[in-house]
């Protein structure tokens, strides 16, 4: 009678495993599909490999090296943004915000380094300052995220708004041109064929 009570009272074990056999703690199963496993982890990188390769047959310009560099210089800056959202993305939440806290963070930089606007150039202070603004924007995202119970969806819009409307009020009556030399050559100047940013991302 006891031992009756005791097994009916044992919880009956959760199936732990994804569609296909994969189970969640990432380590194959007896009897998984080992192909599906590859695809979920493996499928990105052969479908850029496909692409690529398709694309050189093609195009036979596409796989010189003046196009990859090309390639490489144009990726550099969405790929910092992807790695930030990466990490935004791992916590289960999304962030709409970055175009508005881009366009902020650049008109910060426009006016406040040396530019043919004004006299103002506070040179390499501008490194903290603009990550400090970047980091306010975050912070107070992510607290009224928490505290106020709200999807990050709707916060992170209202923010890409907000920042933007920022950034049009900063934006002067023309287009700064900054002449900071050192701000410059990150974009002109090239190491081995390639401008600096690709190496910063």
């Amino acid at each position: 009678m006891q031992d009756s009570i005791i097994m009916s009272g044992t919880p009956e074990p959760k199936d732990s495993t994804l569609p296909g056999g994969v189970p969640l703690s990432g380590k194959a199963a007896p009897g998984s599909r080992p192909w599906l496993r590859f695809v979920q982890t493996q499928g990105p990188l052969v479908a850029l490999v496909v692409l690529c390769l398709l694309f050189s047959v093609l195009a036979p310009n596409f796989g010189t090296l003046a196009n990859v560099v090309a390639v490489l210089e144009a990726a550099a800056v969405p790929a910092v943004i992807a790695i930030g959202l990466t990490f935004v993305l791992m916590q289960a939440s999304i962030d709409l915000s970055v175009e508005g806290v881009a366009s902020l963070a650049n008109i910060i930089v426009s006016i406040t380094l040396a530019n043919s606007l004004n006299a103002t150039d506070i040179g390499l202070w501008i490194i903290p300052v603009i990550i400090s603004v970047g980091a306010v924007i975050g912070l107070t995202s992510g607290a009224i995220s928490i505290y106020a119970r709200m999807p990050s969806l709707i916060v992170t819009l209202a923010m890409w708004l907000i920042t933007l409307g920022f950034a049009s009020l900063l934006f002067p009556n023309r287009q700064p041109q900054i002449t900071a030399d050192w701000f410059t050559s990150l974009s002109i100047d090239r190491i081995y064929g390639v401008s600096a940013l690709v190496y910063l991302a």
